[in-house]
């Protein structure tokens, strides 16, 4: 590629600097974690281009740039990362860039048995783990809400549990608080008590820190090759095996269509 230092509209923009305006310019709409994704992506994967004139980026250049980042890279970063690419791309340029992106491989969670689950709130109760497993079980619920929740001021009559805030990172890799994942995540769903009596406090760590602890009690020491996440899609199944109507699953989970909440099912 060649540098020119001017384009066609008279300003000169680097594919670094059109990747930062797109940033910029979704600052109030895109999420805190979605943001802080691509900064990292900013300054780790675009070295190799960063200093090129963005509409000088051809099909070809952006082709051979996909396979380099394919060798080392999942499927599924390399489809991240283009996608950053191609929102920021097509900001300053008309032309469609026609690439192949790797193929990528289907995820298959592990699905938790009634027995698996019973073992792990057997070995985790009266710890803050515990404490979180059962409300990812239970509202059901994602481990930024987890992480967010504060029963001083979240729990209403003793029955109920408000969700409406999410522990995330910006992009200063910094954990704060921030509103839910979408509109259908702020709800507020009625709770066993036992679970609510033992909630008293809000607990002391970050989704990271929470994902480090089940992953050492669980995974390492129980042998269970599950998810944190893998709770949240247990509770939801365990209502539905109950007969419980898929739209009120949708609600209590915060899941944005039925449809969402079907392919958990199908596994």
């Amino acid at each position: 590629l060649v540098l020119h230092k001017h384009d066609k509209d008279g300003e000169y923009i680097t594919v670094y600097e059109a990747l930062t305006r797109y940033c910029d310019a979704k600052e109030n709409i895109l999420s805190p974690v979605t943001l802080a994704n691509y900064e990292r992506m900013k300054n780790r994967y675009f070295e190799s281009i960063k200093d090129y004139p963005i509409k000088s980026i051809t099909t070809e250049s952006m082709q051979n740039f996909i396979n380099d980042l394919s060798v080392n890279l999942s499927s599924k970063t390399v489809r991240n990362i283009y996608s950053f690419f191609s929102s920021a791309y097509s900001m300053f340029s008309q032309e469609e860039l026609k690439v192949s992106l790797p193929q990528s491989k289907k995820f298959v969670p592990h699905v938790l048995t009634d027995n698996e689950v019973k073992l792990i709130l057997e070995k985790t109760k009266g710890t803050e783990l515990g404490t979180a497993i059962k409300l990812a079980i239970f509202i059901p619920a994602r481990r930024s809400e987890i992480c967010a929740l504060d029963p001083k001021t979240d729990i209403i009559n003793g029955r109920f549990i408000n969700i409406n805030k999410a522990v995330v990172i910006n992009k200063n890799h910094e954990w704060v608080i921030s509103k839910t994942k979408t509109y259908e995540s702020t709800r507020i769903v009625e709770m066993p008590p036992e679970i609510l009596q033992e909630f008293t406090h809000k607990l002391n760590f970050t989704p990271n820190a929470l994902t480090e602890m089940f992953v050492k009690k669980v995974v390492e020491e129980l042998g269970i090759p599950c998810r944190f996440h893998d709770l949240r899609h247990y509770g939801a199944t365990f209502l539905h095996a109950q007969g419980v109507p898929d739209k009120y699953i949708m609600q209590r989970g915060g899941w944005s269509s039925v449809s969402t909440l079907q392919n958990i099912y199908t596994h």
